[in-house]
């Protein structure tokens, strides 16, 4: 019977005179795998169970090169053409379509969750389950089509990403997109019309703290990517304080 290690070698060896470029995302995988494989050997047992979820995870992006985490790159006409296109000033901005795209969605959401009865539900549901089910809403159902609705908004996020600004598919590029959205939409106050101002924000803040928009004799460049989380947190803090305040106030108020 043969060891991990040498089942992990003997399915690689065949990838060994492969150009980088061909190389799947699965040996990248499987490389780090074998890694971490190796390194249990030598961990005590608390180590190894924090690795654990380390190997899950499919041993961290990070790990991988950027040319073994781009999947495939899209047909030339499937990309979505940018603003540039149309607006001379744009010509040198990634912007694309998907902009008007994410106008005409915000504004579709603004009316279904506020000039329909199916919003109306969604809404009360959201506030409070138990007392939108004794009126006759069904609340199972309401969250899963929130779920799924939610779901669909998101991925046209995707959609800038790959077919407006990449035109390639490359594996995480969304990471850290489910905190900034709770921030974004906490700072929108859960309104389409305010999500959309608070994603310009927020928007700002990324492009205008990076390392190339700083000047380097002022600001460290290291600690430019520091700086956007600083400040988004500071502006999540303060939004949210409002309510602690109050609370605080009612809190006293009753004694």
């Amino acid at each position: 019977m043969i060891s991990v290690e040498e089942a992990l070698a003997r399915l690689l060896a065949p990838l060994e005179a492969l150009p980088a470029e061909q190389v799947s995302v699965a040996d990248a995988m499987g490389r780090v795998l074998a890694e971490d494989v190796a390194a249990r050997r030598t961990q005590p047992p608390f180590a190894v169970s924090a690795m654990d979820g380390y190997a899950v995870r499919a041993a961290d992006l990070g790990h991988i090169p950027v040319s073994l985490r781009i999947v495939a790159e899209i047909p030339a006409g499937a990309a979505l053409p940018r603003l540039g296109v149309f607006a001379p000033p744009l010509r040198e901005s990634p912007a694309n379509v998907s902009l008007l795209l994410a106008l005409i969605v915000a504004a579709g959401v603004q009316l279904l969750l506020f000039r329909t009865r199916l919003g109306f539900e969604l809404r009360a549901v959201g506030l409070n389950p138990a007392a939108a089910e004794y009126g006759g809403v069904a609340a199972g159902r309401a969250q899963a089509l929130a779920m799924a609705l939610s779901g669909a908004v998101a991925g046209l996020g995707g959609v800038n990403f790959v077919l407006g600004y990449k035109h390639y598919f490359e594996m995480g590029f969304s990471a850290g997109a489910g905190f900034l959205g709770i921030a974004v939409a906490l700072l929108g106050r859960n309104s389409p019309i305010g999500v959309f101002f608070a994603a310009l924000l927020f928007g700002a803040l990324t492009v205008g703290t990076s390392s190339r928009q700083l000047d380097p004799s002022v600001f460290d460049p290291e600690l430019a990517g520091n700086l956007t989380y600083i400040i988004q947190g500071l502006v999540v803090l303060f939004v949210g304080a409002d309510l602690l305040v109050l609370s605080v106030y009612r809190k006293a108020r009753g004694r």
